[in-house]
């Protein structure tokens, strides 16, 4: 979007509306959610459900934003998103969401990820700010409850400081430990 916008060129236009339509393919309309994946066989993108990924969905705000994604899927599709990706993958203490790991799972923090998730919600609560305000004050609660959370994590050495990835190690169904 951003090299359209600079150069003026068609090829980066069409770039973008293929991206834009890769996002559309893989919308899951029953979940409210991105598929992790997909793979392009026969000129058709084939979504992969077998696993899902938290990041898909906070990227997912992040860059296209709560405007995008609710103009292809209805008013509040990023916020039902958001809602369908914490119940699968939050982390929660004493009814408090504190973080989400990485996929089916309520034992695990990544900390990567829930930067992107407080990202996600930060951009939601600007998006839906003046039409559903109980929304974004939900989200600006859960981004400061995780961020509170990583000054729990926080290790200090010799004057630096530094956070775990995740809460443990533990492999994670897109290929790595």
């Amino acid at each position: 979007r951003m090299l359209y916008q600079v150069t003026d060129k068609p090829k980066y236009k069409q770039a973008m509306e293929n991206i834009e339509g890769y996002f559309k393919s893989v919308w899951d309309s029953r979940s409210n959610t991105f598929y992790q994946g997909a793979h392009y066989i026969n000129g058709q993108w084939i979504p992969n459900d077998s696993n899902f990924a938290v990041d898909c969905q906070t990227w997912a705000i992040d860059v296209l934003g709560a405007e995008k994604i609710d103009s292809w899927f209805g008013e509040g599709a990023a916020y039902r998103m958001w809602q369908e990706t914490k119940q699968l993958a939050g982390y929660f203490s004493n009814g408090r969401l504190l973080g989400v790991g990485y996929t089916n799972e309520h034992d695990q923090i990544s900390v990567e990820w829930t930067a992107g998730a407080i990202l996600g919600l930060k951009n939601l609560a600007i998006s839906y700010k003046d039409t559903h305000p109980d929304w974004a004050n939900v989200c600006i609660k859960e981004a400061q409850d995780m961020r509170a959370l990583f000054e729990t994590l926080k290790k200090k050495s010799d004057g630096k400081a530094a956070y775990p990835y995740s809460l443990k190690r533990e492999f994670i169904p897109f290929g790595w430990w």
